[in-house]
């Protein structure tokens, strides 16, 4: 069974309230002693994340949007009245019930458009915590009992009004007897796999970006055909996680189950040296960067500034246990609003990453 998710909306910068100074230190304090201690004790499967343990260069990235939306409880903490998160809470409010929203007893009154609404209060004291936990567990309760009951009032009366939410499902620039189709009459934005044209787009460009955590097995199997395409002239660049970062800790965490850190580093380590022989054959060619910190896709762009580029994604935050990452592709010919979308979102990514000197290959190998 998947574990359930639980994303935190909450302030996170220091705030200034009726006169008073809140640093982000007490506001994270706030959320590692109390708020996410108490949810844990509610339910101790939860995967509980706050906004700040996903860092994505832009200001509310894809990856807390897409939390916002997909995970299976959202616990808004209205404690200061803080505008980026009244807007988060409307934000899923509009997408699905499974919210929860806590404030600080004997602090601000609610606007308007959501005093109505049932909140939990709870003390920033030790009995408080205690009592907070109790609390959630008695409403994680109630929602497992009925989870597709509204818990907001633009939901009611979308059930009322029988109000019909856009259908995102379908693929519009794909026909079934297209041959980038690959999966018949069900023709999703989300993959299983990529289509069979991939492997030809990678053996025939000219200019290929590869964005990954390790891309270990990527690149053992690719080997041949990256050497290739740096042999007839094509470039390479590649951006992956640093191993010598903290992010990998969260990387053995989440994303390869089982996995320990040091694990994760070895095949980090294992995939930039087999770059590294890749830049000995062509140093000019040949741009290794790496990031450490979250990212909510990987990639592979061919040609991607020519009329005919094509960008596969391959989607984190989508991902299931024991399944493949759920995948989407973008030709620049057909596709133009999201292949540009999502250039976009790949420029951001490698202007943050950092050169990877292969010299410091031999040291971390030692």
């Amino acid at each position: 069974m998947a574990t359930k998710t639980c994303f935190v909306v909450m302030p996170i910068g220091t705030q200034q309230y009726d006169g008073a100074r809140i640093t982000s230190t007490e506001l994270q304090c706030r959320y590692d002693d109390l708020i996410k201690e108490a949810i844990l004790k509610a339910r101790p499967n939860l995967d509980v994340t706050r906004a700040d343990e996903v860092p994505v260069p832009g200001t509310i990235t894809t990856d807390i949007l897409t939390r916002i939306m997909h995970s299976d409880y959202v616990i808004a903490d209205v404690t200061y009245p803080n505008p980026n998160v009244f807007y988060e809470l409307g934000l899923r409010h509009a997408c699905r019930p499974g919210t929860i929203i806590i404030k600080e007893r004997a602090t601000v009154k609610l606007p308007f458009d959501i005093a109505h609404l049932r909140l939990l209060e709870y003390e920033n004291s030790p009995t408080g915590l205690k009592e907070l936990a109790e609390k959630l567990s008695k409403y994680f309760e109630h929602l497992e009992r009925e989870p597709a009951r509204p818990d907001n009032q633009l939901l009611e009366i979308a059930k009322l009004t029988a109000y019909k939410y856009p259908d995102y499902s379908v693929k519009s620039s794909v026909k079934k007897e297209d041959e980038h189709s690959i999966s018949g009459e069900d023709l999703t934005i989300l993959y299983t796999e990529f289509p069979k044209r991939f492997q030809k787009d990678l053996e025939s460009a000219s200019e290929l970006y590869m964005v990954g955590v390790s891309l270990s097995s990527t690149t053992e199997k690719q080997f041949e055909v990256l050497k290739n395409l740096l042999q007839n002239g094509g470039l390479l660049r590649v951006l992956i996680r640093d191993p010598r970062g903290g992010s990998t800790k969260m990387i053995a965490k989440h994303g390869y189950i089982g996995m320990t850190t040091k694990h994760v580093r070895n095949k980090i380590n294992h995939t930039l040296g087999l770059l590294c022989k890749l830049k000995n054959l062509s140093s000019d060619n040949v741009e290794i960067r790496v990031i450490d910190h979250h990212f909510s896709f990987g990639c592979f762009a061919f040609d991607r500034n020519r009329h005919d580029g094509k960008i596969y994604i391959e989607h984190y935050p989508y991902k299931m246990p024991d399944k493949d990452r759920p995948k989407m592709f973008f030709y620049a010919s057909e596709d133009r609003y999201w292949f540009d979308f999502y250039n976009r979102q790949l420029n951001e990514l490698w202007e943050s990453g950092e050169t990877w000197p292969c010299e410091a290959m031999q040291g971390l190998q030692k």
